[in-house]
This record gives C-alpha cells, structure tokens and sequence, in this order.
C-alpha cells in the first residue's frame, strides 16, 4: 500500500508544478523564458537527485521570482510548439513531444538495467541541459509578440519559421491579430461560451480516457503482470514494450497530419480495447500460453502510442481560444495527473477487489466508450490553423466536420 502511494504521488506530481494554468504576463518575457526555466530547473533537479541534495524547489521558486511568475507559470511546451507551428504540420510537431516523453522512457529502462541510481539520476540532467541552451536561440512566438504590438518582430519570426515571403507572413500576422483583438479579461463566464466550453469538456474527457484506459498500470505494473504470466525475465520485456511505444509514437508523429486525430483516436484505441479484453481472457480462461500476456500488452502500448498517447496533448493545444489556451489547458492537465494518481494508487485494490481479469475488462469497457465518444463529439482538426479551429466551434453548432469518415458531431 504504501508503495503504491509513493508511486501514485511521485506520477501524479512530476508535472503538477510545470501545468501552465495561465499565459504569462505580457511584460514577462513570452513564453521562451517560462520554458528555459522548467529546463534549467530540470536538470538541478537531476543532478541534486543523484547526489540527494534538496535543490529542486528552492531553486524553482528562486527563479519564478526573479523573472516575475505566479506558481503555476513554469512551462509552456505544447503551447510553444503549437504557437510556432504552420497547421500543416502541427500535429506532427505536436505529436513530437510525447515522442520525447517515451524516448525518455526507454532511456530510463535501459540506463537503469546498467546504472546505479545515483548516475542514472544525473543522467536526466543532460537533455534538460542541452534544451537549455538551445532555448537562448529559440525566438518568441508570433502570437505573443502580435498581443504586445510588435507587429514587425512578429512577422520577422514567422519568414524565420515559416521560409516564405514577408508579404504572406504579414497575411498571417493580421489574421492572428483580427483574433486577439476580440481578447477580453478572462472571466468564468468566459466558460459559458460554446468556443471555449465545448472544447474544455473535449479536453477534459480525453485527459480522463487516456489515463482510465489503463495506461499507467500498464507501464507501473508491467514487470508483475509478466511475471503472473509466467515470463522470468521481466526487465527485458520491459525494455521491449518501451521500443514498441518509441516506434508506435514515431509513427504517429509521421500520420497525424496525414489521417487526422479522430481516426488516430478511433482505431487505435479499439486495438487498446482488444488487448485488453484478450488480456482479460488470458487471466480468466486456462490454456493461454504466456506470450499473448507480451502479445496483449505490446498490442496495446502500440495503440496507445498511435492516437491515445499524443493526441489527447495535441488537441488540448489547439482547440481553445487563445485567451483561455492556458487556464483551460492547466486545468485539463490537472485533470490527467489526478487519473494518474488514482490510477496507481488504488491499482492493487481494484485488482483485488474485480480479480485481474475484470480489472483488465474494466480497461478495455473504457477504451470502447472513448472510441464512441470520439466518433460522436470530437470534430476534425487537421490541416486548419488555431484561428480556425476557434471559429469552428463559434460559428459551427453541430460541429460536423468534412473529414475522412464523413462524421465530425452531433447537433449540441
């Protein structure tokens, strides 16, 4: 139990203080500085790890106030990279982040088979160093610098980030400008608007779906569902389903913008429902040979990585207004860390409570209804810029979209 616990808190508050729950103040620096500090503030936090000094927090909050941030303003990944993105390739862009995220993992699994914890813990402060540095080069987005009237900067970026002519880059700054100046102070009302409501409660359920599909037992709990199957050599299969979520998320990386997010969403997550339920069987009926157990959890790491895995962070970037992207977007982040830690810290008493085959039952019951829920409310994204996808939920009441399944909604 208590095991558990420290797992559960350990998941559900390793990004509790890197939720970006508001923009930052216009004077504050955009959203460069908040992202070079999360960096340089991972990577003390690594090395103090290893040689368990008690660096993280006091350097954090030393550094929120010299540059001037409120607790929750820490880092702003998927906005950046959302911000600077052409549509055309914002899902891939997007997508590329939960690409790190499981690199990361695989590192970890596999330094860890070879490394003490104390070098494997200052062995997380290189990627942190590296971004750091290489953020003193990154310039500010087009949407921060168009709200703080530099028009002329703003268009700069975008020939830099785009490669095409200035003229087709200020087309584009006056289109993010016409929607910035509808930007009001944000107020809870703000939330009784269909452009903002209606995406808020999307992101909301996808943040539930992908954590309640089981995702982190799976990955928390792997080496003990292999070892109930009959499979000695856990650490290996392990290392083995981290590759199998490197490639599953890489590919996704490279279709996103080619099939779009709900079909990324709706097929993968049945393949999940799939796995699960044979998981399910293998436990419940005799005779299954333990590779289906590898087979089963392989299976589903893929379709996680596919749709489940980056795109529930790639909507949750693109579909709110932008003056409520980071309030909305915290809250939905808060949302998922809190499935995290119910996920692992009430695990062993769900698989005790419905047996392992109910529990793995009760994953795939989730995956379906996701994948209903997904064919029924969530409209079509790709290839549409963030303006866009706003005036999509503004003007659009029943949100049908034209995509490749002919189906984008229902009437709301």
């Amino acid at each position: 139990m208590l095991s558990t616990t420290a797992e559960s808190i350990i998941q559900s508050g390793e990004y509790r203080e890197y939720t970006p729950v508001e923009r930052p103040p216009e004077d504050g620096g955009g959203l460069t500085r908040p992202v070079l500090c999360a960096s340089l503030t991972a990577c003390l936090g690594a090395v103090s790890f290893g040689y368990v000094i008690a660096y993280p927090s006091p350097v954090q909050n030393d550094l929120k106030h010299k540059l001037n941030w409120s607790d929750e303003q820490v880092t702003w990944f998927n906005l950046y990279i959302a911000e600077i993105s052409p549509a055309k390739y914002r899902g891939t862009l997007g997508s590329a982040n939960q690409l790190g995220v499981t690199v990361g993992a695989l590192l970890s699994f596999s330094l860890g088979a070879g490394l003490n914890w104390h070098w494997l813990a200052i062995a997380g402060a290189v990627p942190s160093t590296v971004m750091a540095i290489l953020m003193f080069g990154f310039p500010e987005t087009p949407r921060w610098l168009i709200k703080n009237g530099r028009i002329s900067e703003a268009c700069q970026v975008l020939v830099f980030l785009r490669k095409t002519s200035y003229g087709e880059c200020e087309d584009e700054c006056r289109e993010i400008q016409s929607t910035l100046e509808t930007d009001e102070p944000i107020l809870l009302r703000e939330f009784m608007k269909p452009t903002i409501y209606r995406p808020f409660i999307i992101s909301i359920m996808m943040m539930l779906f992908q954590q309640f599909s089981g995702i982190n037992a799976v990955i928390n709990y792997a080496s003990q569902m292999l070892r109930d199957a009959g499979i000695s050599d856990a650490n290996v299969a392990e290392i083995t389903i981290a590759i199998v979520q490197v490639v599953g998320t890489g590919i996704s990386c490279l279709i996103v913008d080619k099939l779009g997010r709900r079909k990324l969403l709706m097929f993968p997550t049945a393949l999940m429902c799939i796995s699960m339920a044979v998981l399910g069987a293998s436990r419940y009926f005799d005779g299954f040979p333990s590779g289906i157990t590898l087979l089963s959890l392989c299976c589903f790491i893929v379709g996680f990585s596919l749709g489940m895995g980056p795109i529930p962070w790639l909507l949750m970037s693109e579909v709110f207004p932008t003056k409520v992207r980071g309030v909305a977007s915290g809250i939905a982040t808060q949302v998922n860390w809190l499935g995290v830690f119910i996920i692992i810290k009430f695990y062993v008493n769900m698989e005790n409570a419905m047996h392992p085959y109910g529990l793995y039952w009760f994953y795939a019951a989730v995956c379906l209804i996701s994948v209903i829920y997904v064919f029924i409310f969530l409209p079509e994204t790709k290839g549409k810029t963030l303006e866009e996808v706003e005036e999509l939920f503004a003007t659009h009441h029943d949100l049908r979209g034209t995509d490749s399944l002919g189906y984008g909604g229902i009437d709301s």
